[in-house]
C-alpha cells in the first residue's frame, strides 16, 4: 500500500509540473506576442497614424520600448513573477491568478502603445 500511494503522489507530482510548464510556455507566448504588437505599433504604425510626437504619452512608452529594452518589461518580467509564484505556492488558484495578472499586463501593455495619444498626418 505504501508504493501505491508513493506512485500516485509521483504522478500526481508529475502533472503539476507538466501543467506548470504548460502554463510557463503559454505565458511567454503572450508576452512575446505583445512585445512583438507593442513594438510594431511604436515603429510601423498604419496611416493615418505616424512616428510619435516628443512629450506625448505615446511618445515616453514608445521611447522605452524602441530603445531595446522592450522585450524586459513586457516578456522576462512576468515570466520571472510566474516563475517564482510557481516555485513559492502550492496552490493552483494563486498561480493562475499570478498567470492571468501577468498576461493582463502584457496586453496592456501592447494595447496601451497601440492607443496612446496619437500624431494624425496631414
Amino acid at each position: 500500500m505504501a508504493g501505491a500511494n508513493t506512485m500516485r503522489e509521483a504522478r500526481a507530482a508529475t502533472h503539476t509540473a507538466a501543467a506548470g510548464l504548460a502554463a510557463f510556455i503559454a505565458l511567454a507566448a503572450v508576452s512575446l506576442l505583445s512585445a512583438a504588437s507593442a513594438h510594431s505599433s511604436c515603429t510601423n504604425a498604419p496611416p493615418p497614424v505616424m512616428r510619435p510626437v516628443a512629450g506625448t504619452p505615446r511618445a515616453d512608452l514608445c521611447g522605452v520600448i524602441d530603445s531595446g529594452r522592450y522585450l524586459l518589461l513586457p516578456v522576462i518580467a512576468p515570466l520571472v513573477v510566474f516563475g517564482v509564484t510557481l516555485l513559492v505556492t502550492r496552490s493552483r488558484r494563486v498561480a493562475m491568478l499570478a498567470w492571468a495578472l501577468c498576461a493582463g499586463v502584457s496586453v496592456a501593455i501592447a494595447l496601451a502603445a497601440g492607443t496612446l495619444e496619437h500624431a494624425v498626418t496631414v
